[in-house]
């Protein structure tokens, strides 16, 4: 199902550091299901209460459109430079400050590729990480309010309780 939701009020706001619009839900499921903040000219998205797989988390957000004239689409997200790693965090401890389970449980674009490095779905170089100090050695970065949403590693076969991250580049 393509999600909509008209967001030119973002494209035109500076947020500092961040400003957060939340999509209604469309499925049943109760209150918002996804979140959309800024962080300098990158719009993060997120799903809140629609938990995946990691590999459904590339369809989910190329699946966000924004109304309008905008014609762009979101990837499932990664995050290129310290800046933009403190400012999800920021704005993700800020909105799960005191939430239970599994609220706040996100998988990031990243993984772990044939050689065993770790690289992003989008393509781009992984020039930035954040990992926990033991992040262990499954296949997809994982974020958790419980670790700082520093970067740790889970595989999706038995982990499932997790949103999504998903980006948009704006100029």
């Amino acid at each position: 199902m393509k999600f909509l939701f008209l967001l030119a009020s973002l494209f035109t706001v500076q947020a500092l550091p961040f400003n957060v619009s939340h999509a209604q839900d469309e499925k049943g499921l109760g209150g918002d299901v996804w979140w959309v903040t800024t962080c300098g000219n990158t719009l993060f998205a997120g799903s809140y209460k629609e938990m995946m797989e990691w590999e459904s988390c590339k369809t989910w957000c190329s699946d966000i459109s924004l109304g309008g004239d905008i014609r762009e689409s979101f990837t499932f997200s990664d995050l290129r430079d310290e800046d933009e790693g403190l400012c999800v965090k920021e704005w993700m401890t800020s909105e799960y400050a005191g939430t239970q389970g599994y609220a706040g449980h996100y998988w990031l674009g990243g993984y772990r590729n044939e050689n065993g490095e770790y690289q992003w779905a989008s393509g781009h170089p992984m020039t930035y990480t954040d990992f926990v100090n033991n992040p262990g050695s499954k296949p997809f970065i994982h974020l958790t309010p419980g670790k700082g949403y520093a970067w740790n590693t889970k595989n999706d076969q038995n982990d499932t309780n997790n949103g999504c991250l998903c980006r948009l580049d704006r100029n």
